[in-house]
């Protein structure tokens, strides 16, 4: 009872805590805006029944100060929504350039970098789109120049000492918070920017250790847009990495559109990997989820282009191979020998074998209704022969009619005449012999 009480009492506690700050952030400007945003957003994952309430008082207060310098600091970085725009044409390259030239004006130019090396690397076919990708990237891989002559504020080297210090501590969300706050990260300092990358970084590796690989991802892209030293190639295969991963439990939970969107996501942020390419052309061209014939055909070409000698590329030539295979024996040769080249590629030699034994079903379904076929004729052939041979036998034995009603008539008297022989016997006469005989003798000349 004393425990039920005191945990009553410390959720009213929470609830009367969560308004008081509530209050304070309404009031908040600055960099302090971002301070108490975090205690709010901090309160609001605390368990019990006063989450709830403080939560949705945290959110109601993130949306009044949405897009203020500051709020950015607790609000979990969203990740990349490009699928609202690619899913019709996910593999048309001007789609992707639209969207790389829209992120770059907006100042996210690590996400522009990626988007614009997708368009690149599907502009096979476009000389001119695919030049304008390039120049786009270019642009991309550097950060705004800072003003000349622009000095930094008062404000604003405060707020970095103290960024600076929190980092130092390890305090990477305190950091983030006066980081945000401030407008050095979008007036082009690149001290405060270098900075801020470092600082999503930390709080990538810091949400992979937990687990939380949405919010890592997410910290990765902001990494990415607030430097050009954090726009290297192994941060966006550790993208593309995690956005295969989100797109397997999206799978397996049975959402196929999120699992398409993931794997897009993972297309930009490393539009030359094979994993991703594979998966992307695997795709079914119809239902949730789905990728029209064409795109998948323009990954696929992607894929044998780029890695020919890849497990993926050859996996696809199998797979094509089996498809065609007239017999059994065959496609379980082909299933085979990419197991023996491919040892590191358990998975897609089993998808191999399971494909080939698919296929030798299929070979003796075929055939069991072919022999059932060659059956029912081989059954209905010896029904018309047995007729045949009856009707061919019946003729040859059967006498002719006249024949038949002379023997009939003679077999007929012959047997009076026995049967009057008996009974002279029986009376102890002697038979009349001649007219047995000329009965006899009748039925042997009609014969």
């Amino acid at each position: 009872m004393e425990s039920g009480l005191h945990g009553e009492r410390a959720r009213a506690g929470r609830v009367r805590t969560a308004r008081a700050l509530s209050g304070r952030v309404r009031r908040a400007r600055g960099r302090r805006l971002g301070l108490a945003l975090l205690a709010v957003a901090a309160l609001a994952g605390a368990p019990g029944g006063a989450g709830c309430a403080s939560r949705d008082a945290a959110q109601g207060v993130l949306q009044q100060h949405e897009g203020t310098p500051g709020a950015e600091a607790v609000a979990v970085a969203r990740l990349p929504d490009w699928d609202a725009v690619l899913a019709e044409a996910p593999a048309d390259p001007a789609r992707y350039l639209e969207l790389a030239a829209r992120e770059f004006e907006t100042g996210r130019r690590g996400r522009a970098l990626a988007l614009a090396e997708a368009a690149r690397a599907l502009a096979v076919a476009d000389p001119g789109l695919r030049a304008r990708a390039e120049a786009l990237a270019r642009a991309a891989r550097t950060d705004p120049a800072s003003s000349q002559g622009a000095r930094r504020g008062r404000r604003a080297e405060r707020a970095l000492a103290a960024a600076l210090a929190h980092y130092r501590r390890g305090a990477l969300e305190r950091a983030l918070a006066e980081l945000e706050g401030t407008s050095g990260s979008e007036t082009g300092d690149p001290e405060a920017r270098r900075l801020l990358a470092a600082v999503h970084l930390g709080l990538a590796g810091r949400a992979l250790a937990q687990g939380q690989h949405e919010r890592a991802a997410a910290h990765l892209w902001a990494a990415a847009d607030a430097h050009a030293t954090a726009r290297q190639p192994q941060l966006y295969r550790e993208l593309a990495r995690l956005a295969r991963r989100r797109a397997l439990a999206a799978e397996l939970a049975g959402s196929a559109a999120q699992a398409r969107a993931a794997l897009l996501e993972a297309f930009i942020a490393a539009p030359d990997e094979p994993e991703t390419l594979l998966l992307l052309s695997s795709r079914p061209h119809a239902g949730p989820g789905a990728v029209p014939e064409r795109a998948r055909a323009a990954w696929q070409a992607l894929l044998l282009r780029a890695h020919p000698e890849s497990a993926a590329a050859h996996y696809l030539l199998a797979r094509a191979a089996i498809a065609r295979a007239q017999e059994p024996e065959q496609a379980r040769r082909i299933a085979e020998e990419f197991g023996a080249r491919h040892p590191g590629a358990p998975v897609l030699a089993a998808e191999l074998h399971s494909l080939a034994a698919e296929r030798a079903s299929e070979h003796a379904a075929r055939e069991a209704v072919a022999a059932r076929r060659e059956l029912e004729r081989l059954l209905a052939e010896a029904q018309r022969a047995r007729i045949d041979l009856e009707s061919e036998l019946g003729g040859a034995t059967a006498p002719p009619a006249g024949d038949r009603r002379r023997t009939t008539r003679a077999a007929r008297e012959a047997g009076a005449g026995a049967r009057a022989g008996r009974r002279a016997a029986t009376r102890g006469t002697e038979p009349r012999i001649p007219g047995a005989v000329s009965a006899l003798a009748a039925a042997s000349q009609s014969r």
